[in-house]
Protein backbone atom coordinates (compact mmCIF):
# COMPACT_ATOMS: atom_id res chain seq x y z
CA UNK A 1 0.00 0.00 0.00
CA UNK A 2 1.51 3.28 -1.10
CA UNK A 3 1.99 6.49 0.73
CA UNK A 4 -0.84 8.89 1.47
CA UNK A 5 -4.33 8.26 2.76
CA UNK A 6 -6.17 5.11 1.75
CA UNK A 7 -9.18 3.15 2.98
CA UNK A 8 -9.90 -0.53 3.35
CA UNK A 9 -12.80 -2.63 4.52
CA UNK A 10 -12.48 -3.66 8.14
CA UNK A 11 -14.14 -7.03 7.44
CA UNK A 12 -12.78 -8.37 4.13
CA UNK A 13 -9.80 -5.95 3.82
CA UNK A 14 -10.77 -4.94 0.28
CA UNK A 15 -9.50 -1.53 -0.77
CA UNK A 16 -12.07 1.23 -0.86
CA UNK A 17 -12.12 4.47 -2.81
CA UNK A 18 -14.29 6.33 -0.30
CA UNK A 19 -14.55 6.35 3.51
CA UNK A 20 -18.35 6.02 3.42
CA UNK A 21 -20.83 3.56 1.98
CA UNK A 22 -20.92 -0.22 1.75
CA UNK A 23 -18.02 -2.38 0.65
CA UNK A 24 -18.56 -3.68 -2.90
CA UNK A 25 -17.00 -7.00 -1.91
CA UNK A 26 -18.81 -7.94 1.32
CA UNK A 27 -21.33 -5.14 1.93
CA UNK A 28 -19.82 -4.06 5.25
CA UNK A 29 -19.79 -0.39 6.23
CA UNK A 30 -16.79 -0.78 8.56
CA UNK A 31 -13.99 1.35 7.11
CA UNK A 32 -10.39 1.54 8.28
CA UNK A 33 -8.32 4.61 7.53
CA UNK A 34 -4.66 4.06 6.63
CA UNK A 35 -1.87 6.62 6.37
CA UNK A 36 1.44 5.75 4.68
CA UNK A 37 0.42 2.08 4.70
CA UNK A 38 -0.50 1.85 8.40
CA UNK A 39 -3.94 1.81 10.00
CA UNK A 40 -4.35 5.14 11.76
CA UNK A 41 -7.52 4.30 13.67
CA UNK A 42 -10.72 2.33 14.07
CA UNK A 43 -14.22 3.79 13.77
CA UNK A 44 -16.52 4.03 16.76
CA UNK A 45 -18.04 0.69 17.66
CA UNK A 46 -15.32 -1.35 15.96
CA UNK A 47 -13.29 -2.07 19.11
CA UNK A 48 -13.20 -0.98 22.77
CA UNK A 49 -10.59 1.46 23.97
CA UNK A 50 -7.93 -0.50 25.91
CA UNK A 51 -7.67 2.33 28.42
CA UNK A 52 -11.28 3.11 29.35
CA UNK A 53 -13.08 0.14 27.75
CA UNK A 54 -15.57 2.28 25.84
CA UNK A 55 -16.38 1.49 22.21
CA UNK A 56 -18.35 4.68 21.65
CA UNK A 57 -15.38 6.73 20.47
CA UNK A 58 -13.13 6.62 17.42
CA UNK A 59 -9.81 4.93 18.22
CA UNK A 60 -6.64 6.67 17.05
CA UNK A 61 -3.04 5.50 17.04
CA UNK A 62 -0.83 7.67 19.26
CA UNK A 63 2.65 7.36 20.75
CA UNK A 64 4.30 8.92 23.82
CA UNK A 65 7.77 9.13 25.31
CA UNK A 66 8.33 9.17 29.07
CA UNK A 67 11.65 10.18 30.59
CA UNK A 68 13.27 9.66 33.94
CA UNK A 69 16.68 11.26 34.39
CA UNK A 70 19.28 12.37 36.91
CA UNK A 71 22.58 14.01 36.00
CA UNK A 72 24.13 11.74 33.36
CA UNK A 73 21.65 8.90 33.80
CA UNK A 74 18.54 8.80 31.65
CA UNK A 75 15.79 6.23 31.18
CA UNK A 76 13.58 6.63 28.13
CA UNK A 77 10.41 4.60 27.68
CA UNK A 78 8.00 4.93 24.83
CA UNK A 79 4.62 3.39 24.23
CA UNK A 80 1.94 3.52 21.58
CA UNK A 81 -1.51 2.03 21.16
CA UNK A 82 -4.94 2.60 19.68
CA UNK A 83 -7.03 4.59 22.16
CA UNK A 84 -10.01 6.92 22.07
CA UNK A 85 -9.30 10.63 21.75
CA UNK A 86 -10.20 11.51 25.37
CA UNK A 87 -7.79 8.86 26.65
CA UNK A 88 -5.14 10.00 24.18
CA UNK A 89 -5.44 13.56 25.46
CA UNK A 90 -5.28 12.35 29.05
CA UNK A 91 -2.19 10.25 28.35
CA UNK A 92 -0.50 13.19 26.64
CA UNK A 93 -1.17 15.50 29.58
CA UNK A 94 0.06 12.87 32.05
CA UNK A 95 3.22 12.21 30.05
CA UNK A 96 4.08 15.90 29.74
CA UNK A 97 3.57 16.38 33.48
CA UNK A 98 5.71 13.40 34.47
CA UNK A 99 8.46 14.42 32.06
CA UNK A 100 8.51 17.92 33.49
CA UNK A 101 8.89 16.51 37.02
CA UNK A 102 11.24 13.58 36.36
CA UNK A 103 12.64 13.74 32.86
CA UNK A 104 14.65 16.96 32.62
CA UNK A 105 17.04 16.34 35.53
CA UNK A 106 19.84 15.04 33.34
CA UNK A 107 22.27 16.44 30.82
CA UNK A 108 21.14 14.08 28.02
CA UNK A 109 17.60 15.41 28.45
CA UNK A 110 18.69 19.03 28.46
CA UNK A 111 20.73 18.69 25.28
CA UNK A 112 18.81 16.13 23.24
CA UNK A 113 16.40 13.49 24.59
CA UNK A 114 14.11 15.89 26.41
CA UNK A 115 13.52 17.99 23.31
CA UNK A 116 12.95 14.93 21.17
CA UNK A 117 10.44 13.57 23.66
CA UNK A 118 8.74 16.97 23.88
CA UNK A 119 8.32 17.03 20.12
CA UNK A 120 6.95 13.49 20.00
CA UNK A 121 4.50 14.10 22.83
CA UNK A 122 3.38 17.36 21.25
CA UNK A 123 2.89 15.52 17.96
CA UNK A 124 0.67 12.96 19.70
CA UNK A 125 -1.89 15.70 20.33
CA UNK A 126 -2.91 15.72 16.68
CA UNK A 127 -1.43 12.78 14.77
CA UNK A 128 0.32 9.43 15.02
CA UNK A 129 4.15 9.04 15.13
CA UNK A 130 6.09 9.88 11.99
CA UNK A 131 7.31 6.28 11.70
CA UNK A 132 4.22 4.34 12.82
CA UNK A 133 5.62 0.94 11.92
CA UNK A 134 8.46 1.31 14.41
CA UNK A 135 5.91 2.17 17.09
CA UNK A 136 3.77 -0.89 16.45
CA UNK A 137 1.00 0.44 14.24
CA UNK A 138 -0.99 -2.13 12.28
CA UNK A 139 0.43 -2.58 8.79
CA UNK A 140 -2.48 -2.35 6.34
CA UNK A 141 -0.95 -4.79 3.83
CA UNK A 142 -0.19 -7.37 6.52
CA UNK A 143 -3.70 -6.97 7.91
CA UNK A 144 -5.19 -7.54 4.46
CA UNK A 145 -3.00 -10.60 3.90
CA UNK A 146 -3.97 -12.03 7.29
CA UNK A 147 -7.66 -11.61 6.42
CA UNK A 148 -7.15 -13.35 3.08
CA UNK A 149 -5.22 -16.18 4.74
CA UNK A 150 -7.97 -16.65 7.33
CA UNK A 151 -10.60 -16.70 4.61
CA UNK A 152 -8.62 -19.23 2.56
CA UNK A 153 -8.19 -21.42 5.65
CA UNK A 154 -11.93 -21.25 6.32
CA UNK A 155 -12.72 -22.25 2.73
CA UNK A 156 -10.20 -25.08 2.94
CA UNK A 157 -11.76 -26.34 6.17
CA UNK A 158 -15.23 -26.19 4.60
CA UNK A 159 -13.94 -28.02 1.53
CA UNK A 160 -12.39 -30.73 3.71
CA UNK A 161 -15.70 -31.20 5.49
CA UNK A 162 -17.57 -31.40 2.19
CA UNK A 163 -15.08 -33.87 0.74
CA UNK A 164 -15.40 -36.09 3.79
CA UNK A 165 -19.02 -36.86 2.82
CA UNK A 166 -18.41 -37.33 -0.90
CA UNK A 167 -16.88 -40.00 -3.19
CA UNK A 168 -13.81 -37.75 -3.40
CA UNK A 169 -12.76 -39.03 0.02
CA UNK A 170 -11.68 -42.34 -1.57
CA UNK A 171 -9.16 -40.60 -3.83
CA UNK A 172 -5.63 -39.42 -3.21
CA UNK A 173 -4.90 -35.70 -3.07
CA UNK A 174 -3.55 -35.82 -6.60
CA UNK A 175 -6.60 -37.68 -7.88
CA UNK A 176 -8.88 -35.21 -6.15
CA UNK A 177 -7.12 -32.35 -7.90
CA UNK A 178 -7.45 -34.10 -11.26
CA UNK A 179 -11.17 -34.71 -10.83
CA UNK A 180 -11.92 -31.25 -9.43
CA UNK A 181 -10.26 -29.61 -12.41
CA UNK A 182 -12.01 -31.81 -14.99
CA UNK A 183 -15.19 -31.01 -16.90
CA UNK A 184 -17.16 -32.05 -19.98
CA UNK A 185 -15.55 -35.50 -20.13
CA UNK A 186 -18.54 -37.38 -21.53
CA UNK A 187 -19.11 -34.68 -24.13
CA UNK A 188 -15.46 -34.88 -25.12
CA UNK A 189 -15.76 -38.61 -25.80
CA UNK A 190 -19.18 -38.30 -27.40
CA UNK A 191 -20.70 -40.59 -24.76
CA UNK A 192 -23.24 -40.29 -21.95
CA UNK A 193 -22.98 -40.64 -18.21
CA UNK A 194 -24.95 -43.90 -18.49
CA UNK A 195 -22.43 -45.48 -20.86
CA UNK A 196 -20.81 -48.71 -19.77
CA UNK A 197 -17.06 -49.06 -19.51
CA UNK A 198 -16.94 -50.93 -22.82
CA UNK A 199 -18.96 -48.19 -24.51
CA UNK A 200 -16.63 -45.54 -23.09
CA UNK A 201 -13.61 -47.49 -24.31
CA UNK A 202 -15.07 -47.71 -27.80
CA UNK A 203 -15.86 -44.01 -27.81
CA UNK A 204 -12.37 -43.19 -26.60
CA UNK A 205 -10.72 -45.28 -29.34
CA UNK A 206 -12.92 -43.72 -32.00
CA UNK A 207 -11.98 -40.24 -30.86
CA UNK A 208 -8.31 -41.18 -30.77
CA UNK A 209 -8.44 -42.27 -34.41
CA UNK A 210 -9.83 -38.88 -35.32
CA UNK A 211 -7.29 -36.74 -33.51
CA UNK A 212 -4.15 -38.89 -33.11
CA UNK A 213 -1.28 -36.95 -34.74
CA UNK A 214 0.18 -40.18 -36.18
CA UNK A 215 -3.08 -41.11 -37.88
CA UNK A 216 -3.88 -37.85 -39.60
CA UNK A 217 -2.16 -34.86 -41.10
CA UNK A 218 -0.01 -32.85 -38.69
CA UNK A 219 -1.99 -30.34 -36.69
CA UNK A 220 -0.91 -27.88 -34.05
CA UNK A 221 -3.90 -28.88 -31.92
CA UNK A 222 -3.65 -32.63 -32.41
CA UNK A 223 -1.31 -33.28 -29.48
CA UNK A 224 -3.35 -31.12 -27.13
CA UNK A 225 -6.57 -32.86 -28.13
CA UNK A 226 -4.91 -36.22 -27.60
CA UNK A 227 -3.81 -35.23 -24.11
CA UNK A 228 -7.35 -34.15 -23.23
CA UNK A 229 -8.78 -37.44 -24.49
CA UNK A 230 -6.23 -39.43 -22.50
CA UNK A 231 -7.05 -37.42 -19.39
CA UNK A 232 -10.77 -38.02 -19.83
CA UNK A 233 -10.27 -41.74 -20.33
CA UNK A 234 -7.98 -42.10 -17.30
CA UNK A 235 -10.68 -40.57 -15.10
CA UNK A 236 -13.67 -42.44 -16.52
CA UNK A 237 -11.95 -45.84 -16.67
CA UNK A 238 -11.44 -45.78 -12.90
CA UNK A 239 -14.53 -46.70 -10.89
CA UNK A 240 -13.59 -44.44 -7.97
CA UNK A 241 -12.56 -41.45 -10.07
CA UNK A 242 -15.63 -41.79 -12.28
CA UNK A 243 -17.93 -41.97 -9.26
CA UNK A 244 -16.31 -38.86 -7.83
CA UNK A 245 -16.57 -37.04 -11.18
CA UNK A 246 -20.24 -37.99 -11.60
CA UNK A 247 -20.98 -36.77 -8.07
CA UNK A 248 -19.19 -33.50 -8.74
CA UNK A 249 -21.12 -32.96 -11.97
CA UNK A 250 -24.40 -33.50 -10.09
CA UNK A 251 -23.37 -30.87 -7.55
CA UNK A 252 -22.48 -28.42 -10.30
CA UNK A 253 -25.80 -29.02 -12.05
CA UNK A 254 -27.63 -28.40 -8.78
CA UNK A 255 -25.87 -25.08 -8.29
CA UNK A 256 -26.64 -23.94 -11.84
CA UNK A 257 -30.32 -24.73 -11.46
Amino acid sequence: MGRGETYLCGVCAARRAEPVGSCIECGSELVLHAVDGFVSGFPAGAAPCPSCGSAAELLVFRGWVRLTGFLFWLHERRGAWYVCRPCAEKETATTLLLNSLLGWWSFPSLFFSGWRALYQNWRSVWTMPSNPGAWGALNADLFAQAVRDDRAAAFAAAAEEALADSPLRFLTRTQQGVVLSAGGLYELLGASSNSSLDELRAAYRACCKQVHPDLREASADASEEMIRLNGAWEILRSDRMRAAYDWLEEQRAGVET
